[in-house]
């Protein structure tokens, strides 16, 4: 991926009643696929879960540029979610991030429904400096970010 400037990139921690988390699962990977095939600029979705019962969710966003984000959190899709997502999210945190570092292999990646991968987020407070540091933590991985959080948001 050839990104000319520095992306949108987000991360939401949403926190929700285990007993809905089908209800949400199901609404969060429709949004997820239907907005990653008809918006070209979203160029990621990932989302995964903490602990097993899924009341513990992470949702990575990155979009080409603020224009993309609006394109998408007008889309039908974004707006149904939504609707659920303010019944049952029990907090939320909402972490602008600044893209430091994004590896991912030439081909294009699609992943859906139930599969072998999994989503590894370590949070480590480094001196700006020792950034290049983490370009070599992530060996044999499909894709890695490295990201800060973003000072202007």
């Amino acid at each position: 991926m050839k990104l000319l400037k520095k992306p949108i990139f987000s991360l939401y921690k949403l926190t929700i009643d285990p007993k809905n988390q089908q209800a949400f699962l199901a609404e969060g990977v429709n949004n997820l696929i239907t907005s990653y095939q008809n918006e070209s600029g979203t160029l990621m979705m990932v989302a995964t879960h903490e602990d097993e019962a899924g009341s513990v969710n992470y949702i990575f966003e990155m979009y080409q540029d603020d224009a993309s984000y609006q394109i998408h959190a007008a889309s039908p899709q974004f707006q149904h979610y939504a609707k659920l997502a303010q019944k049952v999210v029990q907090s939320k945190e909402i972490h602008k991030l600044s893209l430091e570092r994004l590896h991912t292999s030439n081909q294009p990646l699609e992943i859906k429904g139930e599969n072998p991968y999994f989503v590894r987020l370590l949070e480590v407070t480094v001196n700006h400096n020792n950034v290049k540091f983490l370009k070599n933590i992530s060996k044999n991985t499909v894709a890695n970010l490295v990201s800060s959080v973003d000072s202007n948001y």
